[in-house]
């Protein structure tokens, strides 16, 4: 892998880590050229109608689609219209890049959060995300092929992976950051749901299942319905700032899983817009840390205290979670 640049605040992140990150944020990107590509294709055909029906578009094709829909969503709109059904296999391979796209949005971090204390595992992380990427590539590139260029769309709506150098990696590597920082307060949202489910267990003296497997397994769980349910509990009673701070954080984090590249595609492309994503990004990581940090300090860590945890206790058990992660594959 290159050499990644990152600003001092990552510092203490080894460069392998890093360049995961950055594997992270070139899959997505990809992933959203791919979308970029379907809204293209939408945006073309509707103003190709409105053009021969000698009609004027109230609002821009491709200016309503970057503002609206989900990958899902314009996949669908693809196969009403049949434009898939000339091209043997590519349906197919569009539905498992859907799949790969939302696992690696919502549930890649929680799936790998063992491999990514381990130089193995790591590097298992980075192959599956150049697969990734790579899919989306050839996957776009087929749809482009196929489908766009015969549509004759405008020039202007061709689109390809920029080259990679060191301030296109430190992009990828900062939003692969931001959302794996993001995922850290998902997790500190399931600490405090599942170490009061113990509490309340203890003290009606019943058994319950595993309240972290349970949360864990439940590929459904959202970092909002996570917030919602810490909210309700009454666990950020009296905290209003931070409360506000993990609403913030919600925001940002789906906007990064749902909305971040496609409207900002243009910015990539640039030294200047690259700057500005790169700004926006560690703000975001920044932001997603202190309300982890205080999180942690206000509610995780008096939860822990009023179970008689020591956080001695709590740094021990830590360790030893972060060593077997270490040596899972005999590093």
């Amino acid at each position: 892998m290159p050499n990644i640049i990152l600003p001092a605040s990552l510092d203490d992140e080894n460069e392998q880590t890093r360049a995961v990150y950055a594997r992270y944020g070139a899959a997505t990107y990809a992933a959203s050229l791919l979308e970029v590509e379907f809204i293209h294709i939408l945006a073309t055909i509707e103003q190709q109608k409105a053009d021969s029906a000698g009609r004027t578009l109230r609002e821009d094709p491709w200016k309503k689609r970057y503002a609206n829909g989900t990958m899902g969503v314009f996949l669908d709109a693809l196969r009403g219209k049949r434009l898939l059904d000339a091209h043997p296999g590519l349906a197919e391979g569009l539905d498992t890049a859907l799949d790969a796209r939302n696992h690696l949005a919502h549930q890649y971090w929680w799936d790998e959060i063992g491999d990514a204390d381990s130089r193995t595992g790591r590097s298992n992380m980075l192959c599956y995300l150049e697969q990734q990427r790579a899919d989306f590539d050839r996957l776009t590139c087929q749809i482009r092929q196929n489908i766009t260029l015969p549509l004759n769309p405008p020039a202007r709506v061709r689109r390809q992976l920029p080259a990679e150098d060191a301030q296109t990696r430190e992009m990828y590597a900062l939003f692969g950051a931001a959302v794996y920082f993001a995922n850290c307060i998902e997790v500190g949202l399931i600490n405090i749901l599942a170490i009061a489910d113990v509490k309340h267990a203890k003290a009606l003296q019943v058994r319950i299942d595993d309240p972290w497997d349970r949360r864990f397994a439940d590929k459904k769980l959202t970092m909002g319905k996570l917030f919602s349910d810490v909210e309700r509990g009454g666990h950020l009673a009296g905290r209003p700032g931070l409360a506000a701070d993990l609403e913030s954080a919600v925001n940002s984090r789906n906007e990064l899983a749902h909305h971040f590249w496609v409207p900002r595609i243009e910015d990539s492309l640039t030294e200047a817009g690259r700057h500005r994503l790169i700004k926006d990004l560690e703000h975001r990581r920044e932001a997603f840390e202190i309300a982890n940090n205080s999180m942690d300090t206000l509610v995780i860590a008096p939860l822990m205290e009023s179970m008689h945890i020591s956080q001695e206790q709590r740094d021990h058990f830590e360790q030893g979670m972060q060593f077997r992660n270490q040596h899972k594959y005999g590093d």
